[in-house]
């Protein structure tokens, strides 16, 4: 009888051991899934920041360009250049970089239309009809 509960705590410690082993495998292949998880979501965060600073830098780069124009016009012309002119220039290619920016946010990041409307601070029309336009 000393024997038989010897074998019997020998059994139910077996069991909890084989408990114990199955629910560390559940663990361990919930955190290799959170893990892979976290790698692509990283891979992508770094993809969108690269394609920040390059709008940023491009951005940059026309707004120096644009100035430039202004001066040499400004001096050809001996009248200086008005800030509307300058302005409106400079809106109409910072569109086509947030035009480019919306598409590269919904073709090469998946974002969704309405988030990069919340994102850049856009009517959701007007993203969802960039995106429309170059489909």
């Amino acid at each position: 009888s000393d024997l038989e509960a010897k074998q019997s705590q020998i059994g139910s410690m077996a069991r909890k051991i084989e408990s114990i082993q199955s629910s560390g495998e559940v663990v361990r292949t919930e955190l290799e899934s959170i893990l892979s998880e976290a790698d692509e979501k990283m891979d992508r965060l770094g993809a969108f920041y690269q394609t920040v600073d390059r709008m940023l830098e491009e951005a940059e780069r026309v707004h120096q360009m644009e100035e430039q124009f202004e001066l040499s016009r400004a001096e050809s012309q001996r009248e200086p250049a008005t800030a509307g002119a300058r302005k409106s220039r400079s809106n109409s290619s910072l569109s086509d970089w947030k035009k480019e920016g919306i598409l590269s946010l919904y073709l090469n990041h998946k974002w969704e239309p309405d988030l990069i409307a919340e994102r850049m601070k856009l009517d959701p029309a007007v993203v969802k009809a960039v995106i429309a336009s170059n489909s």
